[in-house]
């Protein structure tokens, strides 16, 4: 009861600071220093969640309805609010909107549409202008594939330029999520106070509700894939992930995990195969057609972005010393978590668990080695240990509110600083817990 509180009072508190961030205003830094303190304080809470679930002797339909509403009020506590030192939803509210209105969010850049009357879109530019201009990267092209983009439209379908209507969508997509998470923990025989670990995090209630952002979406196809591959129905898991992939790519990293399970039947895996590509292609294509484009947004965040990525940079900075090109970098990480992913996927498991626990270790790999590491990165992970809690991943949840620093020393003109200190003080305690963890196991293994 008394984490539970804590953590609505976390959303309170997010609720009152919203004012001090309205889109263009000079930086508050005692609201950020605040709204840090107050996410790293929540954060801290919710580390208790699995001591106080183990302890727990049975599951109480009063202790898990607790969890429901609790979590539940921690979101709705944030709709109405402007989302703190983040705009990302402006680019989906006008992707949405272009879709609706039966246009190609691929063809064209928000600031071409904008300044070009010859351009269809130009019109509703030109209407919702103020709004349009608040989108981020307004240069470049939408890098978010098809199956995000009917995310967006849905909510532009209930009310365009809404971002309560957006947020009623990723509410939507949480509560789906819930209940394969409820099904995953029933078919693995874990208790269902479990969910607390995902739906009372204060940084997912922080990025999804308050924030806004677009990977909630991935939330029920990740659990999805987790339950089908519990169930060994490895095609069906494979869908699920080519359906992730349609939201953000990188969940493609995952499907050997449930392709290598058919390589016993060697016509099924071979159908499978085409199959899985055939979709990834009619799923991706329209966004492939632009990928080559001087503009597109894909193209530039896979070869140029970096940003709160702790072992990258230094990984990057070295190579540059010795002459190597950034790019070399990102296909060495590229290549080391496929190669782990292959790895896991043909090693047999000791338990049904294992699965979950295979795709959190190649998710978790590729979070702490990407080029990026943004705090709404972590759902990847979080959504997982709900079935496979890691300790030194959870800690991401009181660390990484640590990001929202940037924007202060950014202002100060101090960026040098975040970027050499900040970023290991979010990823170097996880680091050396994951190292810890790893040398006690091995050292039981020995006995």
């Amino acid at each position: 009861m008394v984490v539970a509180l804590v953590l609505l009072a976390a959303s309170v508190i997010q609720r009152e600071l919203a004012q001090y961030f309205p889109w263009g205003a000079p930086q508050d830094h005692h609201a950020v220093y605040t709204l840090v303190s107050v996410l790293v304080l929540a954060g801290g809470f919710c580390l208790l969640i699995p001591a106080l679930i183990r302890r727990s002797e049975a599951v109480s339909l009063p202790a898990l309805a607790l969890v429901l509403l609790a979590g539940l009020l921690m979101r709705l506590l944030l709709f109405g609010t402007e989302p703190a030192l983040e705009d990302d939803s402006y680019r989906y509210l006008w992707d949405g909107l272009l879709v609706v209105e039966g246009f190609d969010p691929y063809r064209h850049t928000p600031e071409q549409a904008l300044a070009n009357d010859h351009i269809p879109a130009h019109a509703l530019a030109y209407e919702h202008r103020l709004a349009v201009e608040r989108v981020n990267h307004p240069w470049l092209r939408t890098p978010y594939p098809p199956l995000a983009q009917a995310g967006f439209a849905l909510a532009a379908w209930i009310e365009p330029f809404s971002l309560d209507a957006w947020r009623a969508v990723v509410l939507a997509a949480e509560a789906v999520t819930l209940v394969l998470l409820l099904h995953l923990l029933q078919a693995l025989g874990r208790s269902p106070l479990w969910l607390a670990l995902y739906w009372w995090n204060p940084l997912i209630v922080r990025e999804f509700a308050g924030a806004a952002h677009m990977d909630a979406l991935l939330m029920p196809l990740l659990a999805g894939a987790a339950l089908l591959m519990v169930r060994q129905r490895w095609r069906g898991a494979a869908g699920a992930l080519v359906l992730a992939a349609g939201v953000k790519l990188w969940p493609i990293v995952l499907l050997p995990l449930a392709l290598l399970r058919l390589r016993l039947r060697p016509w099924v895996m071979i159908g499978t195969y085409v199959a899985v590509l055939i979709a990834l292609v009619l799923l991706l294509l329209p966004m492939l057609e632009t990928v080559l484009t001087p503009s597109s947004g894909i193209a530039a965040f896979a070869e140029r972005w970096q940003m709160n990525g702790a072992v990258f940079g230094v990984l990057a900075e070295l190579a540059g010393d010795v002459g190597i090109a950034q790019s070399w970098v990102r296909w060495f990480i590229a290549a080391k978590v496929g190669l782990l992913a292959l790895y896991l996927a043909w090693r047999e498991p000791d338990q049904t668990s294992a699965w979950v626990c295979r795709m959190l270790a190649v998710t978790a790999a590729l979070l702490l080695l990407s080029p990026t590491g943004f705090p709404w990165y972590a759902s990847w992970v979080i959504v997982l240990m709900v079935a496979c809690p890691v300790m030194p991943l959870l800690w991401l949840t009181a660390l990484l509110p640590l990001y929202e620093l940037r924007f202060v020393f950014d202002d100060m003109g101090q960026a040098k600083v975040f970027h050499d200190w900040i970023v290991w003080l979010q990823f170097g305690p996880i680091w050396l817990g994951i190292l810890v963890m790893g040398w006690r196991q091995r050292a039981r293994l020995k006995v």
